[in-house]
């Protein structure tokens, strides 16, 4: 009896004031942080209102949360490391430039967000698209989407407010009226102490210049430019962005070199030593922990929306908008009847017509192959580019790319090997199955 007494009393007493796990629960949650910070990160305001070209400071308001803690440990890593502030890429992009095929693997957060974000909003416009209305011809599912937007000026005072940047605010206001509640009503001062003091630890951290220069790395184009930003094989999505002069150059984005400001490490390690300070200062609240959880649990629920929003192309310093040409290509997959019909209706090779056809409408486009040729129409050497991503594996023997007659034998042998070594291997599959 006095056993089950005992029992009954430390929870009691744990679930009346929770403050052993409140150092805890500080120290969980720090990728999420760096995901929110990278969102919403950018937004700038002149010091002196009428100067353009004067001192400026960021605004991110990331509220304060049980992750921070831990990101700020881990931040410590980055002091002795690279000193890179922004997460990598959550994405696989690749980023082709369309006018010599030459294909970068994506190392920036603002183009992997842009491609992640457009997937997630197209796809759900062909879950909702009623299949009694697919083209004739075809089986009604998409094979490839090519979206085409035209790229404008970028916008020197940065990135646009939105309602999420207002939305982060008020949820920061609420934070210090739930800290200041226990202050009120106990005279209790030690949880508005701690809140006030994070989210200034927090908003200092995201004012930090090296998140823009690591975010926009790019310089603006002098001369038009043409990428594509998709996942490559398998996935069915592409994004030609055609940029002209003054824009980003998406291409040098994707693979820009780390810009790292000499005041960075410092003010990390004296964030950290703060940070540290203030889990020590959690730590000893003996009082009143709930409202604590209230303040950290509602900035935990801020983190993990921003980690995850779409963002909108104007909040993240990109001006795109629709090719009003053809603001889109869809092939569509083509049904049994109209591959058999294909076959029958193969025109026979020709190497002196050099014409590529007429451009059609968007529902006759059909198959992954089709959709690159018709990008190919209207986008000289663009399908040509994408060609090798969505259909790899072909291997031809270049004699330009060797320097001596010894290298070009061996690989002009070697390429004629693995050549009839998938023609072996088709014949033996035919024969199988036949």
């Amino acid at each position: 009896m006095t056993s089950n007494t005992t029992v009954q009393s430390e929870l009691r007493s744990q679930w009346t004031n929770p403050g052993d796990v409140m150092s805890l629960l500080m120290l969980v949650g720090g990728d999420i942080v760096q995901k929110a910070l990278a969102q919403l990160v950018g937004v700038r305001f002149q010091l002196l209102p009428r100067s353009c070209s004067g001192p400026s400071c960021y605004l991110t308001p990331v509220a304060f949360s049980f992750g921070w803690v831990a990101y700020a440990f881990s931040s410590l890593a980055t002091i002795f490391g690279d000193r890179r502030l922004m997460p990598t890429p959550d994405t696989a992009v690749q980023v082709i430039n369309l006018s010599n095929g030459y294909v970068r693997e994506n190392n920036s957060w603002v183009l992997g967000r842009l491609l992640r974000d457009h997937e997630t909003s197209v796809a759900k416009a062909d879950r909702s698209r009623d299949p009694s209305m697919a083209p004739s011809g075809s089986t009604g599912k998409v094979s490839l989407k090519i979206d085409i937007f035209i790229a404008g000026a970028v916008n020197d005072k940065g990135p646009s407010i939105t309602w999420t940047w207002g939305f982060c605010w008020m949820a920061i206001i609420i934070q210090q009226v739930i800290a200041a509640m226990p202050w009120i009503v106990y005279g209790d001062w030690g949880i508005f102490l701690v809140t006030a003091s994070g989210t200034l630890f927090a908003v200092v951290t995201g004012s930090l210049p090296q998140w823009t220069a690591e975010k926009w790395p790019a310089p603006k184009l002098w001369k038009e430019k043409t990428v594509a930003l998709t996942r490559g094989n398998g996935h069915q999505y592409v994004m030609v962005i055609r940029a002209h002069a003054g824009a980003w150059d998406l291409e040098a984005m994707s693979s820009a070199r780390l810009n790292v400001r000499g005041e960075t490490r410092w003010v990390l390690l004296t964030l950290a030593v703060l940070w540290s300070l203030l889990l020590i200062t959690v730590s000893g609240l003996g009082k009143h922990s709930w409202y604590l959880v209230g303040v950290g649990g509602l900035g935990m629920l801020q983190n993990i929306y921003l980690s995850a929003v779409r963002v909108s192309c104007k909040a993240a310093n990109l001006e795109l908008h629709k090719y009003w040409k053809r603001p889109a290509i869809t092939a569509y997959q083509r049904s049994p009847d109209a591959k058999a019909k294909m076959k029958r209706d193969d025109p026979k090779d020709s190497d002196t017509d050099t014409e590529l056809g007429p451009k059609l409408a968007e529902g006759d486009v059909r198959d992954v192959m089709g959709g690159l040729m018709e990008l190919e129409k209207w986008f000289p050497k663009a399908g040509v580019a994408l060609l090798p991503v969505f259909f790899p594996g072909s291997v031809e023997y270049d004699a330009g790319l060797l320097n001596s007659n010894r290298e070009r034998r061996f690989w002009k042998r070697a390429t004629a090997r693995l050549r009839k070594g998938r023609q072996g291997k088709l014949s033996r599959d035919q024969f199988s199955r036949n």
